[in-house]
C-alpha cells in the first residue's frame, strides 16, 4: 500500500467515525422529498430540494437511495432545507421501542403586509391582518395551500411526522429568512403565535422555526 493510500484510507474512516457521531436517519419520504434524523434522541426533519447534494460513502446518490439508519451529517440553508447530505455505513432497524416526535414546527410563507401564524395541539392556522394574503406556504416540509374563511385559514393537520405535546418548558424561537419583523408573541389565542409585519413594497420569503 502506498502512502497515499493509506492516508486516504484512514481519512476515510475519520470521517465515517465523525459521521457515526452526527445524525442517523429515521425514516424517508421520497414522494414529499424530506427525510427525518435523529441525535441524541431529538427527531429532526429535513427537506431536500433540486440543489440538495446527496452522498452515500463518498458516492454521488439520490434520496431514495438513503436507507434508516445510516449516518448523516448534514449541512442545510434555513432551518431545515439541505444543501448537502453525506451519509455512511450500512442500513438498519430503529431500536427506539416507540416511535420519535418533532419538538419543533417549521414554516416557509411569503407575505405581503402583516399575517399571525399560530399552532396548537397539532393544529396550525393563518389569521391574515394586512395587505395581500401570504402564498408558498410550507409546513414542516410539506407544501400547503389553505382554504380561506375569510381573513382566517382552515388549520393545517396533515403533519407527515408526528409533533409532540408543547410542553411547559420555555418555547424557543428563531427566524431564518425574510426582511420584515418576525416576533413571538404571548396571546390567549394559542401557545405559538408567531407575528410577521412585512413592511416593504410587494412581498418577501420568510422562514421561521418555533421549538421547545
Amino acid at each position: 500500500m502506498t502512502v497515499r493510500s493509506f492516508l486516504f484510507l484512514l481519512c476515510s474512516l475519520l470521517f465515517a467515525g465523525l459521521c457515526a457521531a452526527d445524525e442517523r436517519i429515521v425514516a424517508i419520504n421520497p414522494q414529499a422529498k424530506f427525510l427525518t434524523a435523529e441525535q441524541n434522541g431529538i427527531l429532526k426533519l429535513y427537506r431536500t430540494a433540486e440543489f440538495t447534494e446527496i452522498t452515500v460513502n463518498g458516492v454521488k446518490s439520490a434520496l431514495d437511495q438513503l436507507l434508516p439508519g445510516q449516518a448523516i451529517s448534514v449541512k442545510t440553508l434555513g432551518a431545515s432545507t439541505a444543501m448537502k447530505i453525506a451519509a455512511s455505513g450500512l442500513g438498519q432497524a430503529s431500536s427506539s421501542p416507540s416511535p420519535l416526535k418533532l419538538r419543533s414546527v417549521t414554516v416557509q410563507i411569503r407575505v405581503d403586509g402583516t399575517d399571525r401564524i399560530l399552532y396548537q395541539d397539532g393544529k396550525l392556522w393563518i389569521e391574515h391582518l394586512a395587505a395581500q394574503k401570504p402564498t408558498a406556504i410550507v409546513v414542516n416540509g410539506l407544501e400547503w395551500s389553505p382554504t380561506w374563511n375569510g381573513d382566517k385559514t382552515e388549520p393545517f393537520t396533515d403533519f407527515a411526522v408526528p409533533v409532540a405535546a408543547i410542553s411547559q418548558g420555555q418555547i424557543a424561537f428563531k427566524k431564518f429568512a425574510g426582511r420584515g419583523t418576525v416576533r413571538l408573541q404571548h396571546l390567549a389565542a394559542a401557545p405559538v403565535v408567531v407575528n410577521i409585519e412585512d413592511g416593504h413594497p410587494g412581498a418577501d420569503d420568510y422562514e421561521f422555526q418555533v421549538s421547545w
